[in-house]
């Protein structure tokens, strides 16, 4: 029973690096721009391993972002559930996909968080950015799927994760 939760400490500490840098300070030029990292975590770990990360995985991540960036309780809980279901989902043809295609599919799988994201910060009454400035991260995020996904794999291999 042991080995069926290998790695979990891994995992876990993936997502808490991930959520420490979307609240990482940055310089306001660059604060524009800045890609969601715990997104990039949770596409990796959902599609590396579906049968234990995925929907729930984005959920509890979403709703510790909810927590601290102060957006209404849910909005990224809701959005990272989407993502983590999409990516558990893709799993079988992430692993085939060239890097290009990989990039595409974490584009949509963004594009699709940037959209449940901007439809609850609607209905919660928030005032959202347009909609080329929220779309920027989601380019930049897209962009760093192939390191992401190099480091969450290394580390994956390194420490014998299944």
């Amino acid at each position: 029973m042991r080995n069926g939760r290998r790695g979990t400490w891994l995992v876990v500490l993936c997502m808490l690096a991930s959520l420490l840098l979307a609240v990482m300070p940055l310089p306001e030029v660059l604060d524009w721009l800045r890609p969601s990292f715990a997104l990039l975590a949770i596409v990796y770990w959902a599609a590396a391993l579906p049968e234990r990360f995925g929907t729930w995985t984005g959920f509890w991540v979403g709703l510790f972002m909810d927590v601290l960036r102060g957006t209404p309780l849910g909005m990224h809980a809701l959005a990272f559930s989407v993502v983590g279901f999409g990516a558990s989902q893709l799993a079988a043809r992430m692993k085939v996909y060239p890097m290009p295609q990989q990039v595409g599919a974490v584009l949509l799988l963004c594009l699709g968080a940037l959209g449940v994201t901007r439809f609850v910060a609607s209905l919660a009454g928030v005032q959202v950015p347009v909609f080329w400035a929220a779309l920027l991260p989601v380019l930049v995020t897209a962009a760093l799927w192939p390191w992401a996904f190099a480091l969450q794999d290394r580390l994956r291999r390194v420490f014998n994760v299944h």
